[in-house]
């Protein structure tokens, strides 16, 4: 639970103190990911992405179905040196909760604790895809998190 803890508070951090996206060309975190490629992962119609945290968040609503509750993904961008300082310190606060995933940036690491997954990728740029999915009766749904975000990851990093 403190692992937990620690890694809201790295993410905390990174909300307040990340680095802006810098160049004109680069995307921002609401362009990594589609709400068409969303829908399709997590099968629930998302709605319109907003930046309402800050420049260098972006967050998508989903919405209630017959069999899942309303949730959201998360996405986090970051470029320049605090890309590679605050992928170093997630990982770092992520301990042995960290995942290895492979194929995916240079480096990337899932957190089931958290359904967060941190990928480091050329540029150097750090992104995180974070879902909170629930069923009906507003449990976390956890199983197969780890493949969606990946698939998600994969659309997300081709267009860095």
């Amino acid at each position: 639970m403190r692992r937990v803890a620690a890694v809201l508070v790295w993410v905390a951090a990174v909300l307040v103190g990340a680095t802006p996206v810098g160049a004109a060309d680069d995307p921002a975190p609401c362009d990594l990911l589609t709400r068409k490629e969303i829908r399709r992962v997590f099968d629930q119609k998302a709605a319109a992405p907003t930046q309402e945290l800050g420049p260098t968040f972006c967050q998508w609503v989903l919405a209630a179905t017959a069999d899942r509750a309303p949730g959201q993904v998360n996405a986090l961008l970051e470029t320049g040196k605090a890309a590679k300082r605050d992928y170093r310190l997630g990982r770092q606060l992520a301990g042995s909760l960290a995942e290895r995933v492979d194929d995916l940036g240079k480096k990337a690491f899932f957190t089931p604790d958290t359904g967060t997954i941190y990928v480091l990728a050329p540029g150097p740029a750090l992104f995180y895809l974070q879902a909170n999915v629930y069923d009906a009766e507003a449990n976390r749904i956890t199983d197969g998190l780890r493949d969606q975000l990946v698939e998600l990851a994969t659309d997300a990093e081709a267009r860095l």
